[in-house]
């Protein structure tokens, strides 16, 4: 799929034999069909929460000078049973405007979201993406991501899909931050799941913006920070040189593809 500046990154082996691509719906069989009129409700209910709390009003100050063209949303969760799901989606909304782009610019994609979930993001005039990507995601025009409290995995995926100066110049993401990843986790882990994160950190080629935490609810928007890439021309030929990352199939976290 090529649309709109993006390229899904695909580096497989030729000549393997094809496989079904998992779509976005995971579905339980024994679940409660979801009221989407009375979730769209609680949306519009969380967005003036959001808009008119101070932390908004901060972090925004802090969005207002970005140039972005697309903006992409991955690991949401289920909007229909989880209120943390739908803050974030409400602040995804509120920041759209702040970013001033359009509706049909923003694209979400969660290997999670059943059917209802999928319509009401619709309904918002957004783009749901039909295949889960993991986050192998080429942005050639400058592109706004929001990834809240997902896996280090997609964060270090997008970094891998966009390995170059000019791509990681085009990101600015909003996802757990970078900093927080590397204190947090060992040495070990680090090196399988988040080893592209170590790299733009140890190198000092990322900018991180803290968001400040004073929400009502201090488990929604917790341990965000805004991340912006320069001094890229300065590094040597060989530094950019990648390799596709490849992940524990026992992390149940990190949803695969496959």
């Amino acid at each position: 799929m090529e649309a709109d500046g993006f390229t899904l990154v695909s580096k497989g082996k030729k000549g393997k034999k094809s496989r079904i691509n998992r779509t976005t719906i995971i579905e339980k069989v024994d679940r409660d069909t979801i009221d989407t009129k009375k979730v769209i409700k609680k949306i519009d209910v969380a967005v003036d929460e959001v808009k008119n709390s101070t932390f908004f009003t901060e972090m925004s100050a802090s969005l207002v000078n970005l140039e972005c063209e697309n903006i992409w949303c991955f690991g949401i969760g289920h909007l229909g049973e989880c209120i943390t799901a739908r803050f974030q989606f409400a602040l995804l909304l509120i920041m759209k405007d702040v970013l001033k782009v359009r509706s049909d610019k923003v694209f979400l994609c969660d290997p999670i979201l059943y059917k209802e979930e999928m319509d009401i993001i619709k309904a918002y005039h957004f783009n749901v993406a039909t295949e889960n990507i993991e986050c192998m995601l080429e942005c050639s025009t400058p592109t706004f991501l929001f990834l809240p409290h997902c896996p280090k995995q997609l964060s270090n995926n997008l970094l891998y899909s966009n390995w170059s100066p000019s791509n990681l110049e085009n990101l600015v993401i909003c996802s757990n931050s970078f900093n927080n990843i590397v204190e947090r986790t060992s040495t070990t882990v680090l090196a399988k799941n988040a080893s592209y994160i170590v790299d733009v950190i140890d190198n000092n080629l990322v900018e991180e913006i803290p968001v400040n935490n004073i929400f009502k609810f201090n488990d929604v928007f917790n341990d965000l920070a805004v991340h912006t890439f320069s001094g890229l021309d300065g590094m040597k030929s060989e530094f950019w040189n990648s390799v596709k990352p490849i992940y524990d199939l026992s992390d149940t976290e990190f949803i695969m593809k496959y």
